[in-house]
């Protein structure tokens, strides 16, 4: 399998926007767990298909029929990739299995509570209470800092230096 980093933390500890730099500035392809449920929910509407809510519910929803089926579609994903690969959304621990055992290097993002609401309420123009029940919402519970992680990165700072030093960690994988 081609080198792939597999990013896990909380609502607001900077999945996106590191995964981001590794693609604009690494050469990295983005794929996520959840574009899948993106693609489905697209189906109802545009405004469905970033509804975080609705999202979330709907991956709850197909796990319970299919607990595979996001995994499945991840995997179909990698084989058709040729390129270094950056997971963005590892959050339960059948994703985080997927990745230990097809070789995928882990990092979870760890963030203080303060700035992850000051983040949920800026990325989403919301208030505190809402930040706090996005923040609290199921799927951001499964997994922690203390899960068994390649690496545990503290998510603060130039996000740009993040995505370098995790570059910088698939290079010396890939010799």
């Amino acid at each position: 399998m081609q080198h792939v980093i597999g990013l896990s933390g909380p609502r607001g500890s900077g999945k996106s926007t590191i995964a981001q730099h590794l693609v604009n500035e690494h050469g990295f392809e983005r794929l996520a767990f959840s574009d899948v449920l993106r693609e489905i929910a697209n189906l109802a509407g545009p405004k469905q298909c970033n509804d975080r809510r609705y999202l979330s519910e709907l991956g709850r929803l197909l796990r319970g029929y299919q607990p595979d089926f996001l995994l499945t579609i991840m995997k179909i994903k990698l084989e058709r990739s040729s390129s270094r690969v950056v997971i963005e959304d590892i959050r339960f621990p059948e994703e985080l299995r997927f990745c230990q055992l097809n070789g995928i290097l882990t990092v979870c993002l760890d963030v203080t509570q303060t700035e992850q609401l000051r983040r949920i309420i800026k990325r989403e123009q919301c208030s505190l209470q809402e930040a706090e029940e996005l923040a609290n919402m199921a799927d951001n519970q499964h997994l922690n800092r203390f899960a068994k992680w390649d690496h545990v990165l503290f998510s603060e700072g130039d996000f740009k230096k993040l995505a370098l030093s995790l570059s910088s960690l698939v290079a010396l994988e890939e010799t």
